[in-house]
């Protein structure tokens, strides 16, 4: 028996992220594979987390497979450090079933289209990162965008720190723009602390409500669950805002007026808006563009998540929208297929091209 790619992406999460919930890792791949390493000590589960991490024997299996892999770190166990690696990983799950190249090392990376999780650099002796918060790096699509999780009692965050790391780190990375994710479990957990209105006591920190408020960079907002991963796809589609437009209208499609750059197009005369990658912030302010154009409302398309835990209660309960949601064939004719990114199970080789034969089981 020899190990598979789909083995060896397991163990690759856990050396990138150290803990990874169990529910999360076997959303991605199969139960059975992931009890597999756990029998062969690969991985362990540690309960009060219900989170696997790597063994020993698994960092000297990643090591034989990957010689210039991340160092391997020892987990720290408390319960904040556990919290953000979780965090971090589910981050990374929805990034990875959406095709992005997650296991990256460096920010180089990033010429091409992948995620960068700037931790890993703040392993290695030095730390170019400084106090940032930004949990990951990700260049998708026209747009290269600094992610943060935002949930409920994050905290605060020095936004010009921010984002002077970001343009230091990414200057020499070609993206037609540069934008912000806010990711957390859900919406209703970003929107939880954008909408909490914590009285800020600091002079150089703000709050991620101040954040939202004060940045001019374009801004979304990422749920790490299947929803977020079509998001991401779709982001990473060049010009994805008119081509899905053209796709949902047909030949109701009339292109924007050239002074109204919010908008996606106008359909039957009413400004329309392709919302399905939650920049409220545009759809905001198409809002108020066309009341001053004397439209009472827009009109709005997205995934059925987006419109039932959002967009509803938002725009079409306000009377400021009418919302439709985003048919599946429409999707398809964009991304092809809106089935989630597996690796192949297929034998993993090394780069000399030998495989990886699973080691005999040893008595208890």
């Amino acid at each position: 028996m020899i190990f598979t790619t789909r083995d060896l992406d397991i163990l690759r999460f856990l050396r990138w992220c150290r803990f990874v919930l169990a529910k999360d890792l076997t959303d991605v791949f199969s139960k059975i594979e992931v009890q597999n390493l756990e029998i062969l000590r690969l991985i362990k589960l540690y309960l009060p987390a219900q989170a696997y991490t790597l063994t020993a024997a698994g960092n000297r299996l990643l090591d034989a497979a990957f010689p210039k892999l991340p160092a391997a770190v020892a987990p720290a166990y408390k319960a904040t450090d556990t919290i953000r690696r979780i965090r971090q990983a589910k981050l990374m799950t929805t990034a990875y079933q959406a095709g992005v190249p997650v296991f990256t090392t460096d920010v180089s990376a990033l010429c091409e289209q992948a995620m960068f999780l700037p931790m890993i650099a703040r392993n290695r002796g030095s730390n170019p990162w400084g106090s940032t918060r930004v949990a990951a790096l990700l260049h998708t699509g026209d747009l290269m965008c600094a992610v943060h999780w935002v949930s409920p009692g994050i905290g605060c965050v020095a936004l010009t720190d921010e984002l002077t790391a970001f343009q230091n780190h990414t200057a020499a990375i070609p993206a037609k723009q540069r934008g912000m994710i806010f990711a957390a479990n859900s919406y209703a957990e970003i929107l939880s602390e954008l909408g909490a209105g914590h009285e800020n006591q600091h002079t150089r920190l703000q709050t991620y409500r101040e954040v939202y408020d004060r940045l001019t960079l374009p801004l979304f907002l990422l749920p790490c669950n299947d929803t977020g991963c079509l998001q991401l796809r779709i982001l990473s589609i060049p010009n994805y805002r008119e081509l899905l437009a053209r796709i949902i209208l047909k030949s109701h499609y009339v292109p924007p007026p050239a002074n109204r750059t919010m908008y996606d197009a106008l359909y039957q005369g009413v400004p329309f808006i392709m919302a399905a990658d939650m920049n409220l912030r545009r759809i905001d302010a198409a809002v108020e563009v066309a009341r001053s154009d004397s439209l009472s409302q827009i009109v709005l398309a997205a995934f059925p998540e987006q419109v039932e835990a959002v967009l509803n209660r938002r725009y079409r309960e306000t009377g400021k929208a009418r919302v439709f949601t985003i048919t599946e064939s429409a999707l398809r004719e964009l991304l092809g297929s809106t089935a989630p990114y597996a690796p192949p199970d297929l034998p993993f080789y090394t780069s000399e091209g030998s495989v990886l034969d699973v080691p005999p089981l040893k008595a208890p």
